[in-house]
């Protein structure tokens, strides 16, 4: 049996067991009306199918749902002897049928599905994908590859190493290091023969033919140790601060892809200064962003270092003072 609040229209099924024996006060879940409902006769104590067309019995909680634009009659009052009772009270054990409501009231349930306020501030941030640079996976034109790699490294740094992937080995960052060495060099060895930079020390007595050939062999692997020598310090450095979770590869590929600024150094002079601090920059976003460590850590891995050499060397140089 449907029962209908006569107020707001709410209603469901209740089955025959479920209704009352006599005549009871109801209140509705909706709206907490209260109306007075008479249950229909009692049948014979003996189970009979009900006939398939017999109607529906008239009662008094059909009617039909109030507009708004009328107002609702007075509820009579009850009789003393006409108990309260909540005739939803066991909805969980009813027939799940859809109830019959007015567009005008909302559902509980529709909410289920709006996002709480506030909801998309704890969700965590979205990783990006990795991605490797054009320099690696290009299998033509791996000139235009390695410009474009060198261009995404010095616009972007932050986009560069948040998605460069560890894994693929050390063969392509250490080429693209060395490349860009030896780009240096001979723009350094260039300044020499136009005795505009002065000759390096290993070769200040060679002619300039000589020093600009030792040059280009020399810089390049000399500047390629100092690279293996400090991806193994401040990786040793970065796992001492715990911020070391890509290995000794993550640490190599961050610092070889890091030394693009050095390409400032082929203007003399007012290029090494500003090589320095702009690799110094870029390496300490390649630790972060590459091993997704705090600056924290990053930052003792780089400074560190620094700190004990500047110390070893003052302490030398005292050293061998006293020594004269």
């Amino acid at each position: 049996m449907r029962i209908t609040c006569p107020n707001c229209g709410f209603s469901r099924h209740m089955p025959p067991e479920k209704l009352p024996k006599r005549p009871v006060r109801a209140t509705c879940p909706q709206c907490s009306h209260k109306f007075p409902f008479t249950p229909p006769m009692a049948t014979d104590s003996a189970p009979q199918a009900p006939a398939p067309q017999e109607p529906v019995p008239p009662m008094a909680a059909e009617k039909p749902p109030i507009r708004e634009d009328r107002a609702a009659p007075p509820t009579p009052p009850a009789d003393e002897s006409t108990p309260d009772t909540d005739l939803w009270e066991a909805l969980h054990a009813l027939r799940p049928d859809e109830p019959t409501k007015p567009q005008t009231a909302r559902d509980p349930e529709d909410h289920l599905g709006e996002e709480p306020e506030g909801e998309s501030e704890l969700l965590p941030p979205e990783v990006p994908e990795p991605l490797p640079p054009a320099w690696e996976t290009a299998t033509t034109a791996p000139f235009a590859a390695y410009l474009s790699t060198l261009w995404a490294i010095l616009v972007s740094p932050v986009r560069f190493f948040r998605t460069l992937p560890v894994g693929a080995g050390y063969i392509k960052p250490l080429l693209f290091f060395l490349i860009l060495a030896e780009a240096v060099a001979i723009a350094q060895a260039l300044w020499q023969l136009l005795g505009i930079l002065p000759p390096a020390p290993l070769t200040e007595g060679l002619g300039h033919t000589a020093q600009a050939t030792v040059a280009l062999l020399l810089y390049p692997l000399q500047i390629s140790f100092f690279l293996f020598m400090d991806t193994v310090v401040n990786h040793f450095f970065l796992q001492l601060f715990r911020g070391a979770h890509k290995g000794l590869e993550g640490t190599f590929r961050a610092q070889a892809y890091s030394a693009a600024p050095m390409l400032l150094l082929v203007v003399p002079y007012l290029g090494l200064p500003m090589a320095i601090v702009a690799t110094t920059v870029y390496k300490f976003l390649a630790l972060r962003h590459v091993h997704g460590a705090r600056p924290s850590q990053v930052l003792g891995a780089l400074v560190v270092p620094m700190v004990l050499m500047f110390a070893v060397a003052i302490g030398l140089t005292w050293v061998m003072g006293t020594a004269v």
